[in-house]
């Protein structure tokens, strides 16, 4: 008879074990005694943890269903005011483009207006500049008579 080994207050401490051991006290590969309880233990453990996570996760499954309408619904509102906002900014600067565009054109409109009536009186000469022109022209008529000699200056005509 084996009497298994007490291991931190585990398995059946002192109780004689009645299954046949292999060698070196192993049954089938597992050791035996307390070193068994212990190896059962991790077992019993893994297989509550696993029945644990998949009871737990149907649960967790279910609550987030319940709660995902609740949750859901505020985001919705937020991804809906966003798009909205998001589409009106865009209608508005395209307008804002568009009534800018128009402006740039009726500026450039009146700018290039304004130039070809300052190019027009460039070329017309101004009241004061034609009087000044004509007086020169009056004093030059003048010398040029001056310098003109008179009939008698002349000498007599070949005609």
């Amino acid at each position: 008879m084996n009497v298994t080994a007490p291991i931190g207050g585990l398995g059946n401490v002192g109780t004689p074990t009645t299954e046949p051991q292999g060698a070196a006290g192993e049954k089938h590969g597992i050791p035996s005694g307390g070193l068994h309880t212990l190896w059962w233990f991790g077992l019993g453990a893994v297989a509550a943890a696993g029945t644990l996570a998949a009871t737990m996760g149907k649960n967790l499954v279910q609550r987030g269903k319940q709660v995902e309408p609740s949750l859901g619904q505020p985001f919705k509102k937020a991804e809906d005011t966003v798009s909205t906002l998001l589409t009106d900014t865009g209608t508005r600067l395209k307008e804002f483009g568009s009534t800018l565009g128009q402006q740039a054109q009726k500026a450039g409109s009146a700018i290039e207006e304004q130039m070809a009536s300052v190019f027009e009186r460039c070329q017309k000469p101004l009241r004061q500049e034609v009087q000044d022109l004509a007086k020169k022209v009056e004093e030059l008529t003048q010398k040029i008579e001056k310098l003109q000699p008179t009939p008698s200056e002349q000498g007599p005509s070949e005609s």
